[in-house]
């Protein structure tokens, strides 16, 4: 379950103290300066601590040496920029920092986290074990205010999973622990990718599958997709993709033709492609075959796309639409 803080409805000389207070029960005791946050969003998910915080001209936070507790050994953070530019300093190093990086502060040691820009921003805090990032304490001191660019491999899937589940925090009830445990193993391959390190076994299979995934959804559009195209991808084989999957108790092919209907599904429940034919919609997502696009539909929504759109669409644009 989440938790929004917010201190508008306070008395200005009471606010600094709020934020002190909300702040240190999500990483610790700071100072925060040059301003204050606008809001804070926080949630356990799984093994992590995901908070959402944006901020209207808030120049940042220290974390000095008094502030540090003899408990927080053994606590990690890392952040994510979602808009705003900010620089992290921990360990004589400073991390200039842009939308989708990503950096790591060990929160055992002194640290500051400064906005650059003294605009307004938002970042995406996550707090966790070390130990879950399976790195020892040296190599962990390696990264920390380094900054990892959130575009390519593991950093980018993680910056983008952080990211989403940040959107998702504010009126929360619940959220599949699990995503708690990938976002973990998606940090952790991109740490260790940092280092030009091996990751453990378990941790590397676990993290090709989140690839696998993120891979089938950004090219269902692709009428080429295959289980074969998804081995080839990420230089793997059909064997081993087979094997991958195996607990999940759907095979490569299924699984993507289960996500394409699904797109199509949400795409002929939408007033914006109302008028678009559903033999389109279908070829968008990589089903070009009309007739078997129908019969795959039929047997996964019991009724044909174009019945589908007229009974659950939009009450003031459903229409007949032949495939």
């Amino acid at each position: 379950m989440s938790q929004t803080f917010t201190a508008e409805d306070l008395p200005a000389r009471s606010r600094v103290d709020y934020w002190r207070h909300v702040l240190g029960d999500l990483v610790g005791p700071l100072e925060p300066f040059g301003g204050l946050p606008q809001s804070l969003t926080v949630a356990d998910i799984g093994p992590v601590r995901v908070a959402d915080v944006v901020s209207d001209g808030w120049g940042g936070v220290d974390r000095a040496r008094r502030h540090i507790r003899s408990d927080d050994s053994e606590l990690c953070d890392i952040d994510v920029v979602v808009s705003g530019r900010g620089v992290v300093e921990q360990d004589r190093r400073a991390a200039a920092v842009t939308p989708g990086d990503l950096t790591v502060v060990d929160l055992a040691r002194p640290a500051r986290w400064a906005r650059s820009d003294m605009l307004a921003g938002h970042i995406v805090t996550l707090a966790f074990p070390c130990a879950m990032v399976q790195l020892d304490h040296d190599d962990l001191a390696r990264l920390t205010a380094v900054p990892i660019r959130g575009t390519t491999g593991s950093a980018a899937l993680a910056s983008s999973l952080a990211r989403g589940l940040a959107e998702q925090l504010d009126g929360l009830d619940s959220i599949d622990p699990r995503l708690g445990t990938a976002l973990m193993d998606l940090l952790s391959a991109a740490l260790h990718a940092r280092l030009d390190k091996p990751l453990p076994y378990e941790t590397r299979e676990r993290a090709i599958v989140h690839h696998v995934h993120r891979f089938i959804e950004t090219h269902l559009s692709d009428a080429d997709l295959s289980p074969a195209t998804v081995a080839a991808a990420h230089h793997i084989s059909l064997r081993y993709l087979y094997k991958l999957l195996a607990p999940e108790d759907v095979t490569v092919a299924r699984l993507i033709q289960q996500r394409r209907l699904e797109r199509c599904r949400r795409d002929l429940l939408d007033s914006a492609q109302a008028t678009k034919p559903v033999s389109a919609i279908a070829a968008r997502w990589g089903l070009t075959n009309a007739g078997h696009f129908s019969k795959l539909f039929r047997t996964a929504y019991g009724m044909p796309p174009t019945e589908y759109r007229v009974r659950y669409g939009p009450r003031s644009l459903r229409r007949q639409d032949p495939l």
